[in-house]
């Protein structure tokens, strides 16, 4: 199990929207089809492409976790990007 959380900041127009549901389908892909070894590799990856696919964005909070790898304990990476 792995739980993905972002916050995204960008000033919105109508021309320049971001969508989330393209967002959620792209980590969802990356995760699957890159098998990261690690979790700070991931955060880093699906970041930077993210931003690139939408250089609009002003700030950008990633944070990867997996809380079945240890019992009572949840690990996780975040990153932030500005």
């Amino acid at each position: 199990t792995v739980i993905v959380e972002t916050e995204i900041n960008y000033n919105y127009t109508k021309e320049s929207f971001i969508d989330y549901s393209y967002i959620i389908k792209k980590i969802e892909t990356l995760l699957k089809k890159r098998e990261y070894g690690l979790l700070e590799e991931a955060v880093d990856d699906i970041g930077s492409s993210i931003i690139s696919d939408y250089p609009q964005i002003n700030s950008l909070y990633l944070r990867i976790s997996k809380p079945n790898i240890i019992k009572n304990a949840t690990v996780s990476v975040s990153k932030e990007w500005k």
